[in-house]
């Protein structure tokens, strides 16, 4: 699996588009004709006059401008925060090279407050800008990659590694398990197609967050797998829900002459049991409801039992 990463070397230049050459041609012309005006109109300063450290300093300044500028083109951002990053950075960019200007020949007051205060005070004001519509559009990267990563794009139910994380990490409440499985849901590809078979599993994670208790979280943990986690742990609450599930699973239809049906698990968690130990319990007796011809639901052995 690749990565996209931020390309910088100078050969990206050729795969930006008619915009970003046009700001970077820009740039290139404002901050020539800022040195040329400065240095044909100006009277210089003599040789001694000029203080290196200074001079340098100022250089510098306007190289990381111009690194910053550059990453801007090369980086894949929104139109509207380029827009303003790069608008920003150019004006600032313009009053540092009005400043480089500033140590070698001697400007008029007029000309320092506006072609490098001004510039810079506005660059400054827009890039802080852009840098804040910069940081809501990597907040909402991260929210859409975090979905991906835990969520179903086919059933938008938390997927397996958000349960993983739920139950074996401790992160959420679980005093009682429910793992069901879609029977024979392997003809539904076969005799109807992957679409109906993508249907219906869209048609059964409505039907768990329906039925979903709250503060429950309902989860596809496979193919055609799926879990409830349930923070309370009452067992003629969790009977009837099964037989809920049970019921309306038989709603679901492929066709009039073929319903759905589907096996459950369900097990409570004993005192300090681990999450682990439980899982073992719920998913044995999810076999045992298929060993016993499915469409029923069967109760985890509790550990003492099955010691």
């Amino acid at each position: 699996m690749q990565f996209e990463r931020l390309d910088i070397s100078l050969s990206h230049y050729r795969h930006l588009d008619r915009e970003h050459r046009a700001h970077i041609a820009l740039l290139g012309a404002l901050m020539l004709a800022i040195i040329v005006l400065n240095l044909l109109l100006q009277p210089h300063f003599p040789y001694e006059r000029v203080y290196a450290v200074s001079l340098g300093f100022e250089t510098l300044n306007c190289i990381t401008m111009l690194f910053l500028f550059w990453v801007v083109q090369c980086a894949h951002l929104p139109t509207p925060t380029y827009r303003l990053l790069s608008s920003g950075l150019m004006l600032w960019i313009m009053g540092a090279t009005a400043d480089i200007m500033d140590e070698l020949v001697e400007q008029p007051l007029w000309l320092a407050i506006y072609a490098e205060d001004l510039l810079r005070s506005c660059g400054i004001l827009l890039t802080s800008i852009g840098g804040r519509s910069t940081m809501h559009h990597l907040i909402h990267v991260s929210a859409r990659l975090r979905e991906q990563a835990l969520f179903d794009d086919l059933t938008r139910l938390p997927n397996r590694r958000y349960f993983h994380q739920q139950l074996f990490l401790e992160q959420g409440v679980c005093q009682a398990l429910i793992l069901l499985d879609l029977d024979h849901f392997k003809r539904i590809n076969d005799n109807y197609g992957h679409d109906i078979g993508d249907r219906v599993l869209q048609q059964f994670g409505e039907l768990l967050q329906q039925h979903c208790p709250p503060d429950a979280l309902a989860a596809r943990v496979g193919g055609e797998e799926f879990a409830l986690l349930l923070p309370v742990a009452n067992e003629a609450e969790l009977q009837q829900l099964a037989n809920t599930l049970l019921a309306a699973t038989r709603n679901i239809a492929p066709d009039p002459a073929h319903t759905m049906t589907v096996s459950l698990g369900v097990g409570i968690r004993e005192p300090k049991e681990p999450a682990v130990s439980l899982f073992k319990r719920v998913d044995k007796a999810l076999y045992g409801a298929k060993e016993a011809g499915r469409n029923c639901a069967v109760w985890a052995t509790p550990t003492t039992q099955g010691a």
